[in-house]
């Protein structure tokens, strides 16, 4: 949710039809992480439906804002086969991610990286969930998220150009 947020301000910055020619969305595995599962013991079908419904996390909605973003409205929702497709470009934040989504959906070849991967950026190809974590790592990750698009934005403008 957080690239979505911050790769459609960026398309906004640089003007022109690019904000109307390219669709923009995030979607889950469906899967809960270890820190949401803890919150599941008791009643794991109704805390399983309310992580789905919920919204972003408090330290999220606020390293956002803090990017003139309001995600408060945003609700998860899970992938869909449809929307695989569909998608020219599929952009994961973890290598694990990635190879879920090459396992579950065929038409995923050839169109799914991971965010550092497809910006070109060097190093660790992760960025980690910060579930469970202090407000710092949230704000470290939305950061680590947001340098990676713009380092890449060239690049991903040139993939969805050339049609993958």
């Amino acid at each position: 949710m957080v690239a979505e947020y911050l790769f459609r301000k960026m398309l906004q910055e640089k003007g022109g039809k690019l904000i109307q020619e390219i669709e923009v969305s995030s979607a889950g595995l469906g899967r809960m992480n270890k820190e949401s599962l803890k919150f599941a013991k008791a009643n794991a079908w109704y805390a399983f439906k309310s992580w789905l419904k919920r919204g972003p996390d408090k330290y999220i909605s606020a390293a956002m804002l803090r990017r003139g973003l309001d995600v408060s409205k945003h609700k998860s929702r899970k992938l869909k086969e449809e929307e695989v497709e569909r998608a020219d470009l599929i952009i994961t934040m973890e290598r694990k991610q990635k190879e879920k989504v090459l396992s579950r959906y065929s038409s995923a070849k050839g169109k799914v990286f991971t965010l550092k991967e497809i910006s070109g950026v060097i190093g660790s190809s992760d960025i980690k969930d910060p579930a469970g974590s202090s407000p710092e790592d949230f704000e470290a990750c939305v950061r680590e998220i947001e340098e990676c698009l713009t380092e890449g934005m060239e690049r991903i403008l040139g993939y969805l150009a050339s049609g993958g």
